[in-house]
């Protein structure tokens, strides 16, 4: 697997986000790498340790692997769908918040989405500060 060592985190280097300023870990589950690299980059100049997986087997690997704060998936995978990994997550954790950061999404798929345990669906192209601000409230429920 792809994914960096899950106790060795950007916190524990030489990077420029301390504890001081890390508001929280999320994992990202997208099949397309410039999609996570773009999504990378703007959490983390935000302060926000992400973690990412291309597909569903990774993703659930990470889940089972490590704690994270907020889970952001796409909609649709070779090996699956998002809705079915979103209630795959949901048996082991109810709390974790998971939102849909897909490019599809029709009233009656978020509406699938919000059934299968998703607190919200974004749609691409979605306005940054929307998303940003967004995210922040449901992290600061969770990291304190």
């Amino acid at each position: 697997m792809r994914y960096p060592d899950l106790y060795k985190t950007e916190r524990d280097t030489n990077s420029p986000m301390t504890i001081k300023n890390f508001k929280g870990r999320i994992l990202f589950v997208n099949p397309d790498l410039e999609t996570q690299e773009m999504v990378a980059l703007i959490v983390k100049d935000a302060g926000y340790e992400i973690i990412s997986a291309l597909n569903i087997g990774e993703g659930l690997a990470l889940v089972n692997q490590a704690n994270f704060d907020l889970i952001l998936l796409d909609w649709f995978f070779e090996d699956g769908h998002g809705i079915d990994l979103c209630r795959q997550i949901r048996t082991q954790d109810q709390h974790t918040p998971i939102f849909f950061y897909a490019s599809e999404g029709r009233q009656s798929e978020i509406k699938k989405a919000i059934n299968a345990g998703a607190q919200g669906f974004f749609l691409k192209p979605v306005a940054v500060d929307h998303f940003l601000t967004t995210l922040s409230e449901y992290l600061e429920r969770r990291i304190i």
